[in-house]
């Protein structure tokens, strides 16, 4: 029951670190923080947590982000003190992904990503467009900035085109799977993903992501999905055109 729970609280993060973004330096993500805290400590409830690399990496990190405090040489003590704070619920994140996230569960937490993926550019496009979600949003999160739409690239609620690119991107490579085992209308979430990270404009998640799932196609033998991503690259080309 317990490890339900902490799935429940997890999955939920993934859907609340998406809504209540914006302004990155708004009060929306002490938001996060917390709840990202509550995850945690529920899953402290459960077992005894296990530190990877990835987890001790990011440590390192806050504590980095401390020592500036410790010897008084930061320049802003808010700033300090929110940037400490923003490297503590990254830790907690990491560490609660990695002790989360099992074979059981898998499948869950990635189409989790998958389908917040593409209700994200579905959101993109409606910003760019129709702006149905506009008094939505603002009132889920009163700092977003509407008008940041720029030379047509769609932003979503990340507020930065590349930032919603590497989401994407991720989706993308996890939906692959699904597009491999002929999952329902996986094929067709895929092409959409590639077509919203391609009208991102983000030329470098596009470049890494055509890197990785040609690496991955190779080192697999997966002749399939490369002509799956050749269609859907030559798709998503004629609609930024």
């Amino acid at each position: 029951m317990v490890k339900k729970i902490n799935l429940v609280l997890f999955i939920t993060l993934l859907f609340i670190a998406t809504i209540f973004t914006g302004n990155p330096l708004s009060k929306n993500d002490y938001i996060i923080n917390i709840f990202t805290i509550v995850t945690f400590i529920s899953l402290l409830f459960n077992k005894e947590i296990k530190l990877n690399k990835l987890s001790l990496l990011i440590l390192l990190l806050f504590i980095s982000s401390i020592i500036p405090l410790i010897f008084g040489s930061y320049v802003d003590l808010n700033g300090t003190i929110f940037y400490i704070l923003r490297y503590f619920s990254l830790f907690l994140f990491i560490l609660t992904s990695n002790n989360i996230i099992s074979d059981d569960n898998k499948d869950l937490v990635s189409k989790t990503i998958i389908y917040i993926s593409v209700i994200l550019a579905i959101i993109g496009f409606d910003m760019a467009t129709t702006k149905i979600t506009n008094d939505l949003l603002l009132t889920i999160n009163g700092n977003f900035d509407l008008d940041i739409l720029t030379e047509g690239r769609i932003v979503s609620t990340f507020m930065y085109p590349n930032a919603l690119a590497c989401l994407l991107g991720v989706a993308f490579i996890l939906n692959l799977k699904y597009v491999e085992k002929k999952e329902n209308i996986s094929a067709s979430i895929g092409l959409f993903l590639l077509i919203s990270l391609f009208i991102t404009g983000s030329r470098t998640v596009i470049i890494l992501l055509f890197l990785i799932t040609i690496i991955y196609i190779i080192k697999n033998k997966k002749h399939m999905l490369f002509n799956y991503l050749l269609i859907s690259s030559v798709i998503s080309l004629l609609f930024n055109f």
